[in-house]
């Protein structure tokens, strides 16, 4: 039984103490976890083994590029072995545009949906001969629109898997409402977009170089 983690504990500590250090015995020694099934171990070697690495290329050649790119990918994805690391800043996301955009004062009709409205209340003017009333954006104010949590879901969505807006069309964005000190809704949607153009591709590079990984072993 290794849920004590006292399997890789033994390992690493005989690895560390390997001088020079040798590259491939690091791998051999993954390797052998990996086909035993005790992934979260390998996982474990492998990562050491990569700070080794940086460590002794930053000794040799002092190179900062290097050092940089590789502590990248030890914080954001545990080198591929913890690619689900940047979900967690897309679940928190997630949690803060729902609680946003619950509220209808942030969210407004987009131009789609605004010239519908104005086309069917120019074409109902014009069978009353009234004049056109100024049409609000807001969901709360246009007549048969109740906006609700699963609309709120649906436009966080929207903003934070980009395959969703190019795939779909929506009839709301967020609005120019003041969050705080100036911040408005839609800068706030727009960070979020941007974010998550970063998130997603490292995400999806992290989990492809998983699968790859064990496939390799």
């Amino acid at each position: 039984d290794n849920s004590d983690g006292s399997n890789v504990k033994n390992y690493l500590k005989v690895l560390d103490g390997l001088t020079p250090f040798d590259r491939s015995i690091w791998l051999d020694i993954e390797k052998l976890l990996r086909n035993q099934s005790e992934i979260e171990d390998a996982n474990e070697i492998y990562r050491r083994m990569r700070q080794k690495v940086r460590a002794n290329r930053a000794s040799t050649n002092n190179s900062r590029w290097f050092a940089v790119k590789d502590g990248f990918s030890s914080f954001t994805l545990g080198y591929g072995t913890k690619y689900w690391r940047p979900m967690i800043l897309a679940g928190v996301f997630f949690i803060l545009s729902i609680f946003i955009f619950s509220h209808p004062a942030f969210v407004r009709a987009s131009p789609g949906l605004l010239q519908v409205l104005q086309e069917n209340q120019a074409n109902a003017s014009a069978s009353e001969k009234t004049p056109p009333q100024k049409i609000d954006r807001s969901p709360n104010t246009i007549p048969g629109v109740k906006w609700t949590v699963g609309d709120a879901i649906v436009l966080s969505l929207r903003y934070q898997v980009p395959i969703i807006t190019a795939l779909t069309h929506s009839w709301w964005e967020a609005s120019e409402q003041p969050l705080f000190l100036g911040f408005t809704a839609e800068h706030y949607a727009f960070v979020m977009q941007i974010t998550h153009a970063i998130i997603w591709p490292i995400f999806l590079l992290g989990f492809a170089g998983q699968i790859i990984r064990g496939r390799q072993n």
